[in-house]
């Protein structure tokens, strides 16, 4: 008990605040530098390929004076197109953060 009754004495005495008319300056400096480097390597195929099928089809019958005529038209097709896309390389990257911090005061207490 008596060892708790003296540390707590002496961190009263220790953590007391400034008595009045007392002069205080605080000044600190803190200087930071941060570096980040990356590198990605890509390589990359990209394939794609479009199959189209069209077909058409028309018929027209006209009647005039007993006789019939009759036009028609048919187109079908196929299209492809086949397409393929590779990218390759690398990326790099460097990052640097130059921190400078400076802070003071002064006054009397």
């Amino acid at each position: 008990m008596k060892k708790v009754l003296g540390l707590a004495l002496l961190t009263a005495l220790f953590a007391s605040p400034a008595f009045g008319g007392e002069v205080f300056v605080f000044n600190q400096w803190t200087i930071k530098h941060e570096r980040e480097e990356t590198e990605v390597n890509l390589d990359r195929t990209i394939i794609s390929t479009r199959n189209e099928e069209y077909n058409s089809l028309s018929d027209q019958l006209y009647f005039d004076d007993k006789t019939i005529h009759q036009a028609a038209s048919r187109l079908s097709g196929t299209f492809r197109e086949d397409n393929t896309i590779r990218l390759w390389g690398t990326i790099n990257t460097v990052k640097n953060s130059y921190n400078s911090i400076h802070e003071t005061s002064a006054g009397i207490r």
